[in-house]
């Protein structure tokens, strides 16, 4: 971890050597900058602080940069229903270009349930090779 100091230092001698960044990330209150040789977080930045930061990479380097806040958000699926987390953990695998990174399986149970535990016992006494054969 280093101060903000340190990194206003670090990307003004950088300036000269015509520096290629590949990322700025700024979450959890940690900005995270990369370029080819370094990596430096900087954790416990304010919002005024970030917006400082931007602006004077944006006057040293003559660029073009914006600070977009993100929100994140957790958001269970309600519609969405495995009957095991193998089948769940399947999907979110073959699907995986519909989720972030984050998503996971989670568990919604019907306990003590009386519409779920009569399903259970239908399911359970049903003579299946009848069914198929009806």
């Amino acid at each position: 971890m280093r101060s903000a100091e340190d990194l206003y230092d670090y990307l003004f001698e950088l300036q000269e050597e015509e520096p290629k960044l590949n990322y700025l990330l700024f979450a959890n209150n940690t900005l995270t900058i990369v370029d080819d040789e370094i990596h430096i977080e900087i954790k416990y930045l304010s919002d005024s602080e970030v917006e400082q930061l931007i602006e004077y990479i944006n006057d040293l380097y003559h660029t073009d940069l914006e600070w977009i806040p993100v929100i994140k958000r957790e958001i269970i699926r309600k519609d969405a229903f495995f009957l095991t987390q193998k089948a769940a953990t399947e999907h979110l695998r073959r699907n995986a270009h519909n989720y972030t990174e984050d998503a996971r399986t989670y568990c919604m149970h019907a306990y003590r349930c009386p519409e779920y535990e009569r399903l259970l016992e239908i399911l359970s006494t049903v003579d299946w090779s009848e069914v198929q054969n009806g």
